[in-house]
């Protein structure tokens, strides 16, 4: 093992001015309700997280392209203006991990995997056909492989959502077509 990959995972090194990171997930849903309260629907989408640092030289970029279903349950109404629901997807999921270093010697990698999750939804109606969402993602998750985009385990994970909420905060707007 390069001992220079040892300096990377030192936390006051990550806490540097020099380092960057972005992230974002595009994910357009189509979705129809079979009763008031139930929807399912389909996804397809895009994530990207790259990291940076350049003390040691050091780049990351992760690209993640996904298609899948879910079905959502929407089980708190306040006034018609807030919801509470929980939405369970599962979907194929293809990334791409690209490395670049001169000091570090590591492989890009491609994978495809099956991921599935069940997540906790904050919607508020901005009017009759626009809704702003919140969401807390994986509260539960399963997939079938450790080398995936959010770093899960193999197998089925509780994860701590608030953590997830804070570092890869998750918010989106759905349009009411008809």
């Amino acid at each position: 093992m390069n001992s220079n990959l040892a300096d990377f995972e030192d936390p006051f090194l990550l806490a540097d001015e020099n380092r960057r990171n972005f992230g974002l997930i595009l994910q357009p849903k189509f979705q129809v309700f079979l009763k008031d309260q139930f929807s399912v629907g389909f996804h397809l989408g895009v994530a990207l997280d790259e990291f940076e640092n350049k003390q040691i030289d050091f780049q990351q970029n992760k690209n993640n392209y996904f298609v899948g279903l879910q079905t959502e349950y929407y089980f708190v109404n306040v006034k018609n203006i807030f919801y509470i629901s929980s939405e369970l997807d599962a979907g194929i999921h293809y990334l791409e991990n690209k490395f670049s270093s001169s000091s570090i010697g590591i492989n890009n990698s491609y994978r495809t995997y099956f991921k599935s999750g069940l997540h906790l939804n904050f919607n508020f109606m901005l009017n009759d056909d626009w809704v702003f969402y919140a969401k807390f993602y994986d509260l539960v998750s399963y997939t079938n492989s450790e080398n995936n985009f959010f770093g899960y385990d193999e197998g089925i994970q509780l994860n701590n959502s608030l953590d997830n909420f804070i570092s890869f905060p998750q918010f989106g707007v759905m349009l009411k077509l008809f």
